[in-house]
Parts: structure tokens; sequence; C-alpha cells
């Protein structure tokens, strides 16, 4: 039996292409059967794709991609599949971590600014996803404003 699954896949959300909706539209053209949802540092897409999923009888597992420092100070990467997204620990880490993503902006466009490009912070909010923002809507920003065709 040919079971296709998927279970490291980003939206809109973070650096991916797509929707939550749009994602399992593909995940059903390409006949996969389970898909984990897994968008860098964010979870605002899960509850949408996995209701996507349910209505096209995909199996779905909600998930997300942390990004850490390791202790030489390398990026890692790291799969969470399966959470529960309502567990209190979780998600006052969760938001700890969403509200550090959020301040980290500032420096952000102060160094885009050094180049000439002005963008307030008013501006990014107006789109963002959830009530922080992170690199993701400074890119989506880029892109939408046709500073840059690609992030």
């Amino acid at each position: 039996m040919n079971y296709k699954i998927d279970l490291h896949t980003h939206t809109n959300i973070s650096d991916g292409a797509c929707t939550p909706k749009e994602l399992i539209e593909v995940a059903v053209k390409e006949n996969i059967k389970a898909i984990a949802l897994t968008d860098h540092d964010n979870i605002a897409g899960v509850e949408e794709a996995a209701m996507f999923a349910k209505n096209n009888n995909i199996d779905f597992l909600k998930g997300i991609e942390i990004s850490t420092l390791y202790k030489d100070g390398r990026i890692l990467h790291i799969l969470g599949i399966g959470i529960d997204l309502y567990n209190e620990e979780f998600l006052c880490a969760y938001n700890e971590m969403r509200e550090a993503r959020d301040q980290g902006i500032k420096p952000i466009l102060v160094e885009i600014k050094k180049q000439g490009i002005i963008i307030e912070i008013e501006e990014l909010r107006k789109k963002a996803v959830g009530k922080y923002l992170d690199r993701y809507d400074v890119y989506r920003y880029f892109i939408e404003n046709k500073i840059c065709n690609t992030a």
C-alpha cells in the first residue's frame, strides 16, 4: 500500500508559499494521506489547516518548528509534532518566544533604514498574523511592496 505523508511543512505564515488552506489543497492533489504543519516559531495556521485537513479526510498532526541557539551559536531547528496547542506550559513558553521575536523587529528595521528603506512598524502590524511580529512579516513586506521578489 502506498501511503504518502509529509511531516515537515510550512505555510506563508513562516517561509512557505501557501496559506494553510492551500497547503491542504496541495496535499489533496498530491494524494498525501497525513500531514503535519510545522511553521517556524508559529502556530497561527495550525487550527485552520487542521479544519481543512479534516474536511478532506487527511490525517493531521499539529506541529511547530522551533528555532533555538546551540551553545556554540549555531541555530538549531527542532520539530515538535503532535503538540497540544492548549497546554499551559507550552503556551507560556510560546508566548514568551513570540514576544521576543516581536521585540527583535525594531533593530531589524533600524538596519533596513540604514539602507534607505523605511518600514513603519505599524505598517507591518496591519498585515501581521497574530499579535506578534517576526522576520517573516518583514520578508512579506519586501515581497508585497516589490522591494525584492523572494526572501
